[in-house]
């Protein structure tokens, strides 16, 4: 970037660094990305953070909830979205289950886009609703996708409240199941979150390597036991991969 670049498109630009940096940054790293004069920065880093698209923590700045929303808000304007849903519906006619796109909102894993089982017994989590990160398979796959320091910090602050008898309370046996998620690439909920209910996920990530959502597949577990669930994998994984290119 130039001195000579607009006022208007510096914010912009900024709010992209910021976004795309695989950490939070301080004003001198952004100020080094956009090559931009350190006092210059701080002019932009404080209208951003006065109008709320970000915020301070300690000497590093962050992306706020403004920006989430617009982003959220500009991603549904997105065409990859009707191919997502498409993907979706494909993924729930081969296993005749509800199966979920769900994105990390600050109030926990939120459904941003679902395709409904025909069957009569099902779990309803309609568009819109948010579940908690611990307790279930997609935001097990969010916690995955942190560094541990991040992860960590995110735990220690989650109040753990017990759903079932499977739901894990204790915050080591949690980061226990997360690096086994890390690990294996997906995450299962086995009546964590709703007796009776299982669940299995896998990450999305955008072309970049940045995490964007998770692809579920839920369904009673007299009709989706922990056996078949995993038969699923294969084709949860692609959808994933599918819909890793369409939202790009």
């Amino acid at each position: 970037m130039s001195l000579s670049t607009t006022p208007n498109l510096r914010l912009l630009l900024s709010l992209e660094e910021i976004a795309n940096a695989a950490r939070p940054l301080s004003v001198a790293e952004l100020a080094s990305l956009l090559d931009l004069p350190k006092p210059s920065t701080h002019r932009l880093v404080k209208t951003l953070l006065s109008e709320g698209f970000l915020e301070k923590h300690g000497q590093q700045i962050v992306i706020a909830k403004r920006s989430i929303t617009m982003a959220s808000n500009l991603t549904l304007k997105n065409p990859g979205n009707m191919v997502r849903h498409q993907i979706l519906e494909s993924l729930a006619r081969v296993s005749k289950e509800t199966i979920n796109f769900v994105v990390p909102t600050e109030n926990g894993m939120t459904y941003s886009d679902r395709v409904e089982t025909d069957w009569h017994f099902r779990v309803m989590l309609p568009v819109g609703t948010y579940v908690p990160f611990y307790c279930t398979a997609s935001g097990k796959t969010y916690l995955a996708s942190l560094r541990k320091s991040q992860m960590q910090v995110l735990i220690d602050n989650i109040e753990m409240t017990r759903f079932t008898d499977n739901t894990i309370t204790d915050k080591d046996e949690l980061i226990q199941t997360i690096k086994q998620v890390r690990k294996q690439g997906y995450s299962i909920d086995d009546e964590e979150l709703y007796r009776g209910m299982l669940a299995i996920a896998v990450p999305v990530h955008a072309p970049t390597g940045h995490y964007c959502g998770a692809i579920a597949i839920h369904g009673p577990k007299s009709r989706l036991p922990l056996e078949k669930a995993i038969s699923f994998l294969p084709a949860l994984e692609q959808a994933a991969e599918d819909i890793a290119v369409a939202l790009s």
